[in-house]
């Protein structure tokens, strides 16, 4: 007997102790009860596949073989596996509604498949197992989750169920899997209801049948009485089926330590189970008994296969042969009459054998993953963790993805979108930015900002912007940040101008770091837009010192893009105060978009172009003889435009051109860039603050809050009543006289008092006299709830008649923030004059007050600056009427405009020192208090 050609398969023979789990008689914890639950019927199964002969088997292929597709091998739409180190496979998520339509099936390739941590098997044989979905969902049971694991054998004996529900199919028969299970189990002996006990594990069965079953697995296999080849189950159907019989009515009589074998001329052997070497492989079919690391020696060259790099002598290395007991020149899988061994193309797939993957496989030629899985059939070609059907590059594992379908892939290349921009620089780098048709729909299709921002609750919305221009005749280049604001929507200015329309008021302060002791009252600006379509409708400096006012404009349209769209705009502004002057050199241009790093990242921006040029008129009156050019200003502005409207960056020429000398430049700047680093936008902050983080120097506070909570007296409140006194010091600098005095400051004189018709007023007071005495005043100052100013009024010498005062009409605050270091806080009053001033009926008073920072105010007693203070600069301007409303005129017939300066220290017990000057009565004054 040929013992290489009667073991086929082997590498235990009769593991007893077969290949199940074990028990433990440890007791478990109690648990807490679980919650209750309806447990309904489960829809899906976790299908865990045993896969066994005598042993569990390793590395063998198992899949779920469509029954409408039969072709009893892996195809590349069925669900496959290889078993692991236990022996089995998991299919996940199975419908149990589908079962009916799989069976499954596992390939034994002998070399490569082995038993559970012992030998490799000795040949090569398929296996398989009937499902059916009532069976499995009457074992899975119910639960109250849609999903429970199911185990499922699939050995030898499932096999030959497989093989006779397979025969009934062809005859046309319909049979019941537990009834040919009962079939089988009876032609071996076993009990009348043993057919269970095939479709389970045979190694968890009671010993006798056990035994039974395990010698019944064992003659299939190692007679040879399994299918070998995808073919074998139609063509030897029955030879196969008529083998199984009779190794089955021979088992009925072997001893419990026999098997049968089947051997290639039909003839019926009894073999012992004597192991000598103890290596787990018979005597009888171990050729070397006496050897146990040796058993099998397939090529008869007294070497064994252990030991042997090419067990079947073909020129093959074991490890490169993908049947390596099976020599070539015994093979012609491609059945053309040329065995594989003188065949140049053993599947004939017209893939020659030296270049083909799986040389014996005509379905498959290349493996470019190397997991041993062919292309046709692996779903993941390249083994990168994406689908072949959803990958660019299936053959390349470094590739998955091809955005803009150029050839190159996302991995490579730097603009994956091919939008123009660098992936590094392009906030969505696998979408190009459309270029919609218009402004409006390009701004309203960004991005929102996210939530990347900081909280910021009651703040208003702002942005700071850092800011860099060359100034043209000089080329000093200029650093400085700059806060923009919003304040208000008025209807109309205070001026009377555009009363019918709704605009958004935005304050614009300028903070150049290092220049604060040469600049006490810095820039502040408004800028007026519509509060609807955000047209530009003009600016102005706090005290007018440069202004203008688009009183009239072309119709609104559309912005197309790459499409020119001329402007014009009849303005208003200093030089033309009353009469305005057209402009209608004015174009805008929409140029799509722009991806820029912002302070909130990578952003898509909408580009817009403005180009003017505008001849500034001297228009102050209705003689077209006195009217004549000022300036001609060319301007060329680019924004960059985010959602909202709201400009990331700004690039600006301008220049004012000298209209008496052609091409000279009287003053403007180019290389202007604005770029936002900071914003509160909708209560959430981005970058820095545009109050907080102007670049103030470290030292200072932040605000005059902060400054005064810093000081030596922090905590200190004013009591009702308390007396603050200074000693004041007049100069008059146009007699240069002198006058001494002293004031008294009453903070809280009285609460909820009323005067002119207002409650609730709180009430304080100044008084004072000059000239040791001869000359005294008392001043009484009402506030409202909101602290905001209602009025006062002064009497003189001790007498109860009105001197002087102010009542107020209207205050409107033209700033949002109060008290930040060196940002502007500005105000404007309108009210009526008190006393006897026939001449002043009404006045118009624009303040603007600014926290300059801690200091070191004069102590008098030690004659140094060592009292730690706040510091306060203001700066006030008033305009007065009469009745009828004209303006009342200065001794040089203009308009009559008072401005006061000064100069607060402050701790928290009030006012330390006061320098004030008034430039119309001319007086310079200090107060120090005592």
């Amino acid at each position: 007997m040929n013992k290489s050609k009667v073991a086929l398969a082997i590498s235990t023979v009769l593991i007893l102790s077969g290949c199940g789990g074990g028990g433990s008689d440890k007791k478990e914890l109690e648990k807490p009860a679980p919650d209750v639950t309806t447990p309904t019927a489960v829809s899906k199964v976790n299908l865990q596949v045993a896969v066994s002969d005598t042993a569990a088997l390793q590395n063998a292929t198992v899949w779920l073989e469509k029954k409408t597709q039969r072709n009893n091998q892996p195809d590349a739409d069925e669900l496959r596996a290889v078993t692991g180190q236990d022996g089995s496979v998991t299919f996940d998520s199975v419908p149990v509604k589908d079962l009916d339509n799989y069976v499954l099936m596992a390939e034994v390739v002998a070399g490569k498949a082995s038993h559970q941590g012992r030998n490799t098997v000795h040949g090569n044989y398929l296996m398989s197992a009937p499902l059916v979905a009532s069976l499995v969902a009457e074992q899975a049971g119910k639960s109250a989750a849609d999903t429970a694991s199911h185990q499922v054998e699939l050995n030898p004996l499932t096999s030959v169920i497989e093989l006779h529900l397979l025969q009934a199919q062809k005859e046309g028969k319909e049979l019941s899997i537990e009834g040919v299970a009962e079939t089988v189990a009876l032609s071996l002996g076993l009990a009348e209801g043993s057919g269970a006990a095939l479709l389970a594990s045979y190694t968890k069965d009671d010993e006798g049948r056990s035994q039974k079953l395990r010698q019944a697995a064992a003659s299939l296999v190692y007679s040879d009485a399994l299918a070998e080849t995808a073919d074998d189950f139609i063509t030897k159907l029955s030879i196969l089926l008529s083998n199984a019989e009779k190794i089955a009515a021979a088992l009925k009589s072997a001893a419990g330590d026999e098997i049968v074998l089947l051997d290639a001329t039909g003839n019926l052997l009894t073999l012992s189970t004597l192991d000598s070497d103890k290596d787990g492989v018979l005597d009888d079919l171990d050729a070397f008994p006496h050897d146990d690391a040796e058993w099998f020696d397939t090529d008869g060259d007294g070497i064994g296969n252990n030991a042997d790099e090419d067990d079947d002598d073909d020129g093959s290395p074991d490890t490169a042969d993908p049947y390596p007991m099976m020599p070539k020149d015994v093979v012609d899988t491609d059945g053309d009459g040329l065995s594989d061994k003188y065949d140049a193309d053993d599947d004939n797939d017209k893939v020659p054998d030296e270049l083909d993957a799986f040389p014996l496989d005509a379905t498959e030629s290349a493996d470019a993953d190397g997991d041993g899985i062919g292309d046709n059939r692996d779903t993941d070609d390249d083994n990168d963790g994406t689908l072949d059907t959803e990958d660019a590059f299936p053959l390349d594992k470094a590739e998955q993805w091809d955005t803009d379908k150029d050839g190159i892939g996302n991995n490579a290349d730097n603009d994956d979108d091919n939008d123009g921009y660098d992936d590094e620089r392009d906030n969505a780098p696998l979408q190009a930015p459309n270029k919609p048709a218009t402004l409006s729909a390009c701004v309203a299709g960004l991005p929102a900002l996210g939530g990347e921002g900081e909280s910021a609750l009651d703040r208003p919305n702002s942005r700071l912007y850092q800011v860099s221009r060359k100034m043209a005749t000089s080329g000093e280049i200029q650093n400085y940040t700059q806060s923009e604001i919003d304040v208000d929507v008025w209807t109309g200015l205070p001026t009377g101008q555009l009363a019918d329309r709704q605009i958004k008021v935005t304050q614009i302060a300028g903070y150049t770091p290092g220049e604060e002791y040469n600049d006490y009252h810095p820039t502040f600006e408004h800028e007026y837009t519509d509060a609807h379509t955000g047209e530009y409708l003009g600016n102005r400096e706090t005290f007018r010192n440069w202004w203008s006012i688009n009183v009239d404009s072309s119709p609104y349209v559309e912005l197309e893009l790459g499409k020119v769209t001329p402007r014009w705009v009849d303005r208003l502004d200093k030089h033309a105060p009353e009469t305005p002057v057209r402009h209608d050199k004015l174009s805008t241009e929409y140029l799509g978009k722009d991806i820029i790093e912002t302070v909130m990242g990578l952003r898509e921006v909408c580009v817009v172009q403005q180009s003017s040029e505008m001849v500034l008129m001297n228009n102050q009156d209705s003689q077209a003889e006195n009217h004549h050019p000022v300036a001609k200003v060319v301007e060329q502005r680019k924004q960059y435009l985010d959602t909202d409207n709201l400009a990331q960056r700004v690039e600006v020429s301008y220049l004012e051109y000298d209209p008496a000398a052609e091409g000279s430049i009287s003053w403007g700047y180019t290389d202007y860039t604005k770029d936002l680093v900071g914003a509160i936008i909708d209560n959430n902050a981005f970058g820095r603050d545009p109050v907080t983080e102007r670049g103030s120097p470290l030292d200072q506070p932040v605000s005059l809050a902060q400054c005064l909570a810093g000081l030596p007296d922090s905590g200190y409140t004013v009591s009702p009543d308390e007396e603050i006194s200074y000693l004041v010091d007049r100069f008059d600098l146009h007699d240069l006289s002198r006058r001494l005095g002293v004031y008294t400051m009453i903070p809280q004189a009285g609460e909820n008092t009323s005067w002119r018709g207002h409650e609730g007023l709180s009430q304080s007071v100044v008084r004072g006299h000059f000239d040791s005495g001869t000359y005294s005043f008392n001043e009484v100052y009402y506030k409202n709830a909101a602290g905001e100013m209602v009025g006062f009024e002064g009497t003189k010498n001790a007498g109860d008649t009105v001197v002087w005062g102010q009542y107020v009409e209207k205050m409107t605050p033209w700033s949002a923030v109060a008290g930040a270091y060196f940002l502007p806080e500005v105000s404007y009053v309108r009210g009526l004059l008190l006393g006897d001033h026939p001449e002043r009926h009404r006045f118009e008073q624009v303040t603007s007050t600014v926290f300059t920072g801690r200091v070191l105010e004069w102590d008098k007693v030690s004659e140094t600056d060592s009292i730690p203070a706040c510091e306060v600069n203001r700066r006030r301007e008033v305009s007065f009427y009469q009745k009828d409303g004209q303006p009342v005129l200065d001794y040089y017939g203009e308009p009559l405009i008072e401005i006061t300066v000064e100069r607060d220290t402050y701790d928290n017990h009030g006012l330390i020192y006061r320098s004030r000057h008034h430039s119309y009565t001319s007086y310079h004054e200090t107060w120090n208090r005592y």
